[in-house]
């Protein structure tokens, strides 16, 4: 529970920062994108691109 917390405390983060083409603060399901990805560990990847 807590590795899933400091996963979308780290998500929330980068919402200021740019992902590719893509800000994540101008996403409005990006909290959708989150619960898809986490439990796949997906995101981490993704985030640190």
């Amino acid at each position: 529970m807590g590795k899933q917390l400091g996963i979308g405390g780290t998500l929330i983060q980068l919402r200021r920062t740019s992902i590719g083409k893509y800000d994540i603060a101008t996403i409005k399901n990006w909290e959708n994108l989150h619960n898809r990805y986490k439990e796949k560990e997906e995101i981490i990847p993704f985030a640190q691109i």
